[in-house]
This record gives C-alpha cells, structure tokens and sequence, in this order.
C-alpha cells in the first residue's frame, strides 16, 4: 500500500481526524513536534479529556476518543489538600504578624533610649538584634519548549509570507527558549529558519554560524547545506 492508499484509509478512521500534517497532508504521529516528511513544525493543545498533547487540527483525541469541543475536566481536590493549603496560609500569617511585632519592639526601644544615651546592644532583646530583614527576589518567567516551539512555527509561517523582520525575533526568541533544552526536536529547525530570516533581510553574514550549528543534527541535512552555500554566495562581494 503506497502513502496515497494509507492517507485515504485514515481519513476513513474516525480516531485519525485531524492527523495530518497541515503543511503536506502526510500522516502524523499523535505525539510528534514535527512532520517526519516535510519538517514542518506541528502546533499542539492539550485534550480536554486526558490533558495529553495531541495536534491542534485532531477532532477526536487518539489516546482517549475525547471529541476536540468537549469541556476540560474539572481535577478532584482532596480535602487533605485544601487542608494543607489552609496550613500554609495561617503558617505565612503567623510570620508576617511576627515581622510586624519584631518592628513594633525595635520602634519602642529606639524611642525609649534618650538621644544623648548610648545604646547597649546588651539592653536590647537578642530577638531584636538577630532579626533579618526580609528580602524577596522575583523570578523571571521561563519559556516552555511547547511554547519554544509554538514560536518556531510562528516564526516559519512569518518567512512563508515573506515578512522576515517580523519573524527574526519571534524566532530569536524561540532559539533562545531552547537554550535550556537543546535536545529538543524543534531546536535545529529554530536556529535553520532563523538563519534564513536573517540571509533574506539582508544579513547573511548573522546567519552562517546559525546554520552550521544546526547542519549535523537536522534531519535533512542536505537542506542545510543548500542554505550554507546561499549564505555565502551572499556575503561574497
């Protein structure tokens, strides 16, 4: 049976709707990022059933059958856990009030003390003159490499209509995101299309290093190479 044969087959299978790659129409695994054929990035969402990432055109989900436009499922929460975080709450409250009295205490012994008195580190409380103060860091939001890869698709849709300063950083982006996780399948093809965007805005010279990062560990290699050689032709006078 050719590829034609099995396509038309699947589309018969109501567990198969939707699994088709939507850049060449081949069939698709249901846990894939990328096309095994044409390498195009593979946008995906969570079922509302089982909460699995499966294409974002599937209809039925193939794990659990759950249809694409059914509600999400609500979580049980257990009673231990509402427990616990009622807990933490009253645990949270308690320091802050404790913080709050520790400065009331400093505030009253301060104006205790006559201003021509030294003050004696013996005379004031040991709770006193061992508090720290609280500081509190944030933390800067991380990229996930769903979200990586959603980017890198954005960002080959971009190049497709031809507006490549717009994908050069929603790509940089991307390529950036997969800094932290540079096994992932998405990560050669964000440094390929982003070392494309750059050769077609103009700047070939950026987009070398990018493509010989990725030539090895693409799955077609040979198209990397051609954008290699493009590369250079360009930045050649």
């Amino acid at each position: 049976m050719n590829w034609g044969q099995k396509d038309i087959s699947a589309q018969n299978d109501q567990s198969m709707q939707g699994m088709f790659c939507p850049n060449c129409g081949r069939i698709i695994q249901p846990n894939t990022s990328f096309c095994a054929h044409c390498h195009a990035a593979i946008l995906r969402r969570y079922c509302p059933g089982c909460n699995r990432l499966v294409p974002d055109s599937t209809q039925i989900c193939p794990y659990c059958t759950t249809p694409a436009t059914a509600k999400p499922r609500l979580q049980h929460i257990s009673p231990t856990s509402v427990g616990t975080g009622i807990a933490i709450v009253v645990s949270l409250f308690l320091v802050i009030q404790g913080i709050r009295n520790t400065q009331v205490v400093k505030a009253k012994v301060a104006s205790a003390i006559p201003p021509s008195q030294p003050v004696a580190v013996a005379n004031i409380p040991a709770a006193v003159t061992t508090e720290k103060p609280v500081s509190q860091s944030i933390q800067q939001t991380e990229i996930s490499t769903d979200e990586a890869t959603r980017l890198n698709f954005q960002g080959h849709e971009l190049i497709k209509q031809k507006r490549y300063s717009e994908a050069i950083p929603v790509l940089q982006q991307a390529v950036n995101a997969f800094q932290r996780n540079t096994t992932a399948p998405a990560y050669p093809y964000a440094l390929f299309n982003l070392a494309q965007a750059l050769r077609l805005s103009g700047n070939p010279k950026a987009a070398i290093p990018l493509v010989t990062a990725c030539i090895n560990s693409i799955a077609d290699p040979e198209m990397a190479k051609r954008e290699l050689e493009l590369d250079n032709q360009a930045v050649q006078p």
